[in-house]
């Protein structure tokens, strides 16, 4: 009796998961890498135009897959940084809600909003491909109050592939 009740029970619970797991959106994010560069207004904090730093980046957006719109970047000689965005990514749309975090010694909130501009987004693959069917997507962000710091402004450069 105890036996057939179990049964019964993980059925029932199979059936439930199998259609909590389908109705749930598609769940994906982007990683690769590229780099962060034209500093400009760092000077005081020692970055200048001609500084760049090679990273890891991971890119989790939200206009398709359900999730909010994220930016995490690893510099591959220590620190990160990570913005999140409440609102999807518009080509050209100034962002102001963006929230900062780093960690380079310590890990820290940004006392300064980061404000984020998409300059470009492209699917390179498959070939003229709609963003819902990404595999390969290249992103090119202006983040001004970058690291937290007033006035300082560096671009965004990565090339990501689509992780699910």
């Amino acid at each position: 009796m105890l036996a057939d009740t179990i049964k019964r029970l993980t059925a029932a619970l199979s059936v439930v998961a199998a259609g909590v797991l389908s109705a749930a959106p598609a769940q994906a994010d982007f990683r690769g890498g590229g780099v962060v560069h034209s500093f400009t207004g760092c000077e005081e904090y020692g970055w200048d135009i001609t500084h760049a730093w090679p990273v890891r980046g991971i890119y989790g957006p939200s206009e398709v897959f359900g999730n909010p719109s994220t930016v995490s970047l690893f510099n591959t000689g220590g620190g990160a940084f990570h913005f999140n965005v409440t609102e999807p990514f518009e080509i050209g749309r100034i962002r102001t809600r963006g929230r900062g975090t780093g960690i380079h010694r310590t890990q820290w909130t940004w006392g300064v909003r980061p404000i984020l501009r998409i300059m470009e987004r492209t699917v390179v693959s498959p070939r003229n491909g709609d963003f819902a069917d990404a595999q390969i997507v290249d992103l090119r962000i202006r983040v001004q109050n970058f690291a937290g710091l007033r006035r300082c402004t560096a671009d965004v450069e990565l090339s990501l592939h689509r992780r699910n």
